[in-house]
């Protein structure tokens, strides 16, 4: 079940509610990069030491023990799939790190699977390009077009390619997508861009 943080939680602007696997309710900074380690944590790992302050339970513990997810105030639901949709400015962030921020806050990186999708993810975009998304091309791939996939491990039967992308203009590994054109290209999974998509399912 997908809920959204109780009406009287008490936290402030820019943080997002997550409810921890121990069931404890947590309050993750909207940027998801206050943690002393993110630039260090490995890939897929939530880091130690993240700045968090105390909320109001948005969720319960059923009887395996499994939190509810949730899906953070601010975030978009789309009527295609249900799923809630984050942009999160956070300038200067790179691929890896908005991986694990999105992880952090209980979601992932944005996974585009329709037209209709990546549309509505554009939306949330206002006027911003360089957003990171889910996509990854993993090391040893037939460049510029072989292996990309998705961090969720869900097929990866649809893009939004601009012409002539990908590229691999460099050593580009990541994708990004273009509020100014709806597309996607690749992108160096080490530049800096100034925010990403999370998404919660």
């Amino acid at each position: 079940m997908i809920t959204r943080p109780s009406s009287g939680a008490a936290y402030g602007i820019g943080a997002l509610f997550v409810l921890a696997a121990n069931g404890c309710s947590l309050l993750v900074s909207h940027d998801g990069l206050t943690g002393p380690a993110i630039a260090d944590a490995p890939d897929g790992e939530a880091p130690d030491g993240a700045t968090l302050d105390g909320g109001t339970d948005s969720g319960s513990l059923d009887s395996s023990g499994s939190a509810d997810r949730v899906i953070p105030d601010g975030a978009a639901v789309s009527a295609e799939n249900g799923h809630g949709y984050l942009f999160v400015p956070s300038p200067g962030v790179t691929w890896s790190q908005a991986d694990v921020a999105a992880r952090t806050m209980g979601g992932h990186l944005a996974t585009i699977t329709s037209n209709a999708e990546n549309a509505f993810v554009v939306g949330l975009l206002g006027a911003n390009d360089r957003i990171w998304i889910g996509g990854r091309q993993p090391a040893g791939s037939i460049e510029p077009a072989g292996g990309w996939q998705w961090v969720t491990g869900e097929p990866f039967n649809f893009d939004a390619w601009e012409p002539g992308q990908p590229d691999n203009y460099g050593d580009e590994h990541a994708i990004m997508i273009f509020a100014s054109e709806a597309k996607w290209h690749d992108d160096e999974d080490t530049n800096e861009n100034p925010g990403y998509v999370a998404e919660f399912e």
